[in-house]
């Protein structure tokens, strides 16, 4: 169980405070990497961010759903 403040996490399990930290943002550790990989490494603006995610990620979400990701 983990035990919020005002200052931040005091205390808690490092799983349990991922899946918050996860929950608040939105997104995943995995999908923010992704996004770093794309906006540094390859240096894409929003509109190839998107096609891109949008070709790897079609699969399971649709281009709605990624278009909320960002």
């Amino acid at each position: 169980m983990c035990k919020l403040t005002r200052y931040g996490i005091i205390k808690c399990q490092l799983d349990e405070c991922l899946s918050i930290l996860q929950a608040d943002m939105g997104m995943t550790y995995n999908e923010l990497s992704i996004f770093g990989r794309l906006r540094k490494v390859e240096k894409c603006g929003p509109y190839s961010m998107f096609t891109k995610l949008v070709n790897e990620w079609g699969a399971t979400l649709s281009p709605t759903q990624v278009r909320g990701k960002g």
